[in-house]
């Protein structure tokens, strides 16, 4: 099995198992996620493709949709000890995940709001150090403009909408 059939298999499952049909883009109850391929981290050539996927306010109407992120922020994941995220619910406040050697924290980022994408890069940058990773989204995510696009290391960008589900998870 191909490393791109395998993760499309995880996120067909996820999605699947744990989304009902009637779920709609910014529900809670939908889901973002992401998962690298097998070879993500490896070191093996070219070998930086994240497959993002989930309920898109993109589409009309509403329905699954799939993106590929590359970059380094799916080695660096994998780096930290994980094949994937899953983002489902949602904040009462602005807030940012940060993986780090295998730790896991939510933390807050209602400073960042309002801010453009590159702003927040910036912000980022300052916080965790030169050599962060990152998938950040600008105004039109926080505003959950349906084309809102997520910026990530390397100005890999994530279409389908992802911008905005990440903005409507506050």
């Amino acid at each position: 099995m191909s490393s791109d059939t395998g993760r499309k298999g995880h996120i067909f499952q996820i999605i699947l198992e744990e989304i009902s049909p009637e779920v709609k883009a910014f529900d809670t109850a939908n889901k973002l996620i992401f998962i690298n391929g097998s070879l993500v981290g490896t070191g093996a050539q070219a070998a930086t493709v994240m497959t993002v996927a989930g309920k898109s306010p993109g589409t009309y109407p509403e329905g699954f949709c799939y993106g590929f992120l590359a970059g380094y922020f799916g080695t660096e994941l994998k780096k930290a000890g994980y094949d994937g995220i899953v983002i489902e619910g949602s904040a009462s406040e602005p807030v940012y995940i940060s993986v780090q050697d295998q730790q896991v924290k939510i933390l807050k980022a209602g400073s960042w709001w309002g801010k453009s994408a590159y702003q927040t890069v910036d912000a980022i940058i300052k916080e965790h150090g030169g050599d962060a990773k990152y998938i950040t989204i600008g105004i039109s995510g926080e505003r959950k403009v349906r084309t809102a696009i997520a910026l990530a290391s390397f100005d890999s960008t994530l279409s389908c909408g992802f911008g905005a589900v990440m903005g409507s998870r506050t």
